[in-house]
């Protein structure tokens, strides 16, 4: 647990809830299209950074270490879905 990267951990999975949250605002409140499109795959998308993570999973396997790369996609994937999930939740209760 100590070599996860975690910055990119947390942003990750706060984008995740973020993305949700506002997909379902935007469905909810009927939001313009452009609105829509420049929060998720504007903001989130640049908030969020799936081509780290993969760069530091990929290094922990050219390295040899296999359980520390496996540990940290568990660690990035399970925690991103549960906030994506969260996100939906939270954002049907302010809808």
């Amino acid at each position: 647990m100590d070599r996860v990267p975690r910055p990119t951990l947390f942003v990750n999975v706060v984008g995740c809830f973020f993305i949700t949250f506002v997909i379902a605002i935007a469905a909810a409140f009927t939001m313009r299209e452009n609105l829509r499109l420049f929060l998720t795959t504007g903001i989130m998308g640049g908030l969020t950074t799936y081509s780290t993570f993969d760069l530091e999973a990929t290094n922990f396997l050219r390295a040899g270490e296999a359980s520390s790369g496996f540990l940290y996609i568990a660690l990035t994937l399970v925690p991103c879905c549960c906030a994506g999930l969260l996100g939906l939740a939270v954002a049907r209760l302010v809808a």
